[in-house]
């Protein structure tokens, strides 16, 4: 380019270079002086758009694919990466709308069928996504592809083929992190998995990350300082976490404790408001490597770090490898050990831990507390308790608002024989997926297969 400024397909190539190192802003540069030079160039155009998209541009990302539009009616992989970027707005029809008209350009591009396989997903039409995503795997099979149709087995309470399509995904890609993660949690919804097998595969994981040796001499505990505390989540928002923890904040001794959180969710809301407020420092986490955040924690010396999600979603747990804090334990987001040598202990009781029962299904030392582990603050505009239905309605009604996937078949032959002892009694159960009517077709059938009509059930979604 020093000797030809104009010569296109050097700044092409520019471009495609600095994307693979993920100099974002200088491939940004590469792709508009090319478009500059060749206004009509839709495949750099495209390109620009992607990385608009990546930079959370999103006006100029979508201004962008739709001059590739303009320019070229039949562009597909605008209409596919449009839609693409409106369902990250939560604009899902007009994704939706996008992404058909994508495959209808060209009806083998698997990346259109995978991006509309997550619109039906997010839009609650489970059925349909599981076309879509199987549809991108039979025309190009890839690891996050098999990772979305567990999520969405999962989220329909099809354990078998949930834990099947995880495995799938782990034999393309066996460090698909999420996947991983998502399958130690599945374990615990099915039948088919001792505790002793479900802590194997949690150690197994864990094993995969040794403990980092670091150096504490600065969060050496003197008596002329407080110790600090950190909690690392991505539930600092209206989610059960922040229920828990918020009373444990308000109630926190200011003088002796010093209480830092690191967010890794970029959502804001009326309760992260609140819990903001409660603390002495906030740190977002979301947009940092793992080394990034342990220097982090170093820096404010804490001396116990807390995790609060386990292997749930939004965690950080591959933060704690690194053992950026002299003292560390996981609380509150998991019902089980981490697996990692790294984490020094878990905070539970006597009722979800027994004494002398657990404690060789954990790599954590378990810390009982006396009386309940949970600390629950209920919603400030919670309603007085109405008179029981049973008075106008005659008969009793059972309900169970929780994840599907926790109804297993055995679960469901316990329900079923409850509803047969109490006459007339009716089973109300709620969940986003029971939006869909194949996974509420499966409950039914569950159900009848147990001996109880459907005219006894309940089914709602969100």
């Amino acid at each position: 380019m020093q000797i030809q400024p104009d010569y296109l397909e050097a700044w092409n190539l520019l471009g495609n270079i600095y994307r693979q190192q993920d100099k974002l802003l200088l491939a940004i540069e590469a792709y508009q002086q090319l478009v500059k030079l060749q206004p009509s160039n839709v495949a750099a155009l495209n390109n620009l758009g992607v990385l608009y998209l990546q930079q959370q541009e999103s006006d100029r990302a979508i201004a962008t694919f739709k001059r590739v539009i303009e320019l070229a009616p039949d562009y597909a992989e605008a209409y596919s990466n449009l839609g693409q970027l409106y369902g990250k707005l939560k604009n899902l029809e007009q994704a939706q709308t996008y992404l058909e008209q994508a495959i209808t350009l060209k009806p083998n591009f698997a990346t259109a069928h995978f991006n509309l396989g997550s619109i039906y997903k997010n839009q609650g039409n489970l059925s349909a996504a599981i076309a879509s995503y199987q549809q991108a795997a039979a025309i190009e099979p890839s690891a996050d592809i098999y990772s979305n149709l567990a999520s969405v087995y999962k989220d329909r309470g099809n354990l078998d083929e949930t834990i099947n399509y995880y495995q799938k995904c782990l034999e393309i890609e066996p460090d698909h992190l999420v996947a991983q993660q998502n399958l130690l949690f599945c374990l615990h919804y099915s039948s088919d998995y001792s505790p002793e097998q479900i802590y194997a595969r949690h150690d197994q994981w864990g094993k995969q990350y040794p403990v980092s040796q670091q150096n504490f001499s600065l969060t050496k505990p003197t008596p002329d300082r407080k110790l600090r505390i950190g909690y690392v989540s991505g539930d600092f928002k209206n989610h059960p976490v922040a229920f828990f923890l918020e009373p444990i904040l308000i109630n926190c001794d200011r003088d002796h404790f010093e209480v830092i959180c690191y967010v890794n969710n970029p959502e804001i809301d009326a309760t992260t408001t609140r819990l903001k407020q409660l603390v002495d420092g906030w740190r977002e986490i979301h947009a940092l490597a793992d080394k990034e955040v342990s220097q982090l924690i170093q820096q404010d010396r804490i001396d116990i770090l807390v995790d609060l999600s386990g292997h749930s979603g939004h965690n950080r747990l591959l933060v704690f490898a690194h053992k950026p804090a002299p003292i560390q334990m996981t609380y509150l987001g998991y019902p089980d050990t981490t697996g990692l040598a790294s984490i020094d202990y878990r905070l539970t009781d006597n009722y979800a831990d027994p004494q002398g029962i657990t404690e060789h299904l954990h790599t954590e030392k378990l810390i009982r507390l006396p009386h309940s582990f949970l600390c629950y603050q209920p919603p400030t505009n919670t309603p007085q308790p109405s008179p029981p239905p049973v008075i106008t309605n005659n008969y009793i009604t059972f309900g169970s608002f929780n994840n599907i996937a926790k109804v297993s078949p055995q679960i469901i032959h316990c329900w079923a024989n409850i509803l047969k002892q109490v006459p007339n009694s009716r089973l109300l159960l709620k969940y986003k997926a029971l939006g869909d009517r194949g996974t509420c077709d499966r409950i039914y059938h569950l159900f009848a297969q147990e001996g109880i009509d459907s005219n006894r059930l309940d089914l709602r979604g969100w």
